[in-house]
């Protein structure tokens, strides 16, 4: 196999891991309502502080790969998420939730700033849209196990068997890495050095017209993947260990997605993909708001795991080609604090809102409102943008 097939291969083997136990407390938010007595403003808080962490760890780890060496940086990270996700386990309280979910996000903000760049780094043109498509698909993969099994390995085993399986999984996706790495030169130049005379103001100036679309990227995914299996459970009436299959619907559609990211940036142009799949985006969180039963939300699930998960490596490869190849892990842990913090104010509010409203719908119709804006936004933006003519 060659280097890069190999660099990829380990890269995706990490996403999967890391998104699933990143994932794993949005999944069973339903089953430790009722442990740990939470509302949905306790929903909203935890949550919105797990995505600021990894907000402002991700900028720290992003700076360190343009001078370390990437891979390596990935491996330490998915093994001390195995082990802070096995802590989660051991809690007993709210408290004791909250720190162990904020180790645990400290050491999952290895991956995307770190993985995405070394991605960057070694891809140019259709195929770093492939690359891109191809890792995101992983990582979807690995939400999809969590959301489709958790709730049901709580609900028949115990709320903490599926910290204790994906904190595993985790520990021996970092010992194989460990073994591939031995195997793997050191590639000249994927360790980049000082990435010299950046500034995180010059990269902001550079990437400006993207950071609100990034923000509306970050808090689609936060309200969906927090409120998505409340609103099963609370308003349409659904089982928990069924409401995690439903939600599985919106992450297999966006495997799939992903898978054919590539295929359609080439037929309709990355900008149209975008902005296209932004509005349905909106659409989708207005028709959850006043889904009747959980039969007419499982298509609208489905509609939503492809146009969310085509936002992803769209903005993605933008950011690629709007920042100097010196500076990717810079520039993607930058892009990474933006979407997150972005999805810890909105995943906050939203819990708020919906307990002042009373309602588990209310966090969608933020989600309509702010879908339909990214989509407007991404049509008026492209008018002064520069892209690559097989690109869009």
């Amino acid at each position: 196999m060659t280097y890069k097939g190999r660099l990829l291969g380990l890269i995706c083997s990490y996403h999967v891991t890391n998104d699933a136990a990143s994932l794993l407390l949005a999944s069973l938010f339903p089953v430790l309502r009722g442990v740990f007595g939470l509302s949905y403003t306790d929903v909203g808080t935890i949550s919105g502080l797990a995505f600021g962490i990894t907000a402002l760890f991700q900028i720290l780890f992003g700076r360190f790969s343009d001078t370390y060496s990437p891979v390596r940086m990935l491996t330490f990270g998915i093994t001390f998420v195995g082990v802070s996700t096995i802590l989660v386990a051991f809690t007993s309280n709210f408290l004791q939730l909250i720190m162990a979910v904020a180790l645990l996000r400290i050491f999952a903000s290895f991956y995307h700033p770190v993985g995405i760049s070394s991605i960057a780094r070694n891809f140019k043109g259709h195929e770093l849209d492939k690359a891109m498509g191809t890792q995101s698909a992983f990582g979807d993969l690995g939400v999809f196990l969590v959301m489709s099994t958790s709730g049901l390995l709580a609900v028949t085993f115990g709320w903490q068997i599926p910290f204790l399986f994906w904190g595993l999984m985790a520990l021996f996706a970092g010992a194989g890495g460990a073994l591939v790495l031995k195997r793997m030169p050191r590639r000249a130049g994927s360790v980049v050095g000082p990435a010299s005379h950046v500034t995180y103001s010059q990269m902001l100036k550079d990437m400006a017209r993207f950071i609100p679309l990034l923000t509306v990227a970050g808090a689609t995914f936060g309200i969906i993947s927090s409120y998505g299996p409340l609103l099963l459970t609370d308003a349409l009436g659904v089982a928990p260990a069924v409401a995690g299959f439903i939600v599985g619907v919106w992450i297999v559609t966006g495997v799939v997605a992903a898978v054919l990211y590539s295929r359609l940036v080439k037929r309709v142009g990355r900008w149209n993909l975008l902005g296209v799949s932004l509005i349905f985006n909106g659409i989708g969180g207005g028709l959850l708001a006043i889904a009747p039963n959980w039969l007419f939300a499982i298509p609208v699930f489905a509609g939503l795991g492809f146009s969310v998960f085509l936002v992803y490596p769209a903005m993605f490869s933008f950011v690629t080609e709007s920042v100097g190849t010196s500076r990717h892990g810079t520039a993607f842990g930058l892009v990474f604090a933006v979407q997150l913090m972005g999805n810890a104010i909105f995943v906050y509010a939203c819990g708020v809102l919906a307990d002042l409203t009373r309602t588990i719908t209310t966090p969608f119709l933020v989600l309509f409102f702010m879908g339909i804006a990214g989509g407007v936004y991404t049509l008026f933006i492209r008018k002064g943008a520069t892209s690559a003519p097989s690109i869009g």
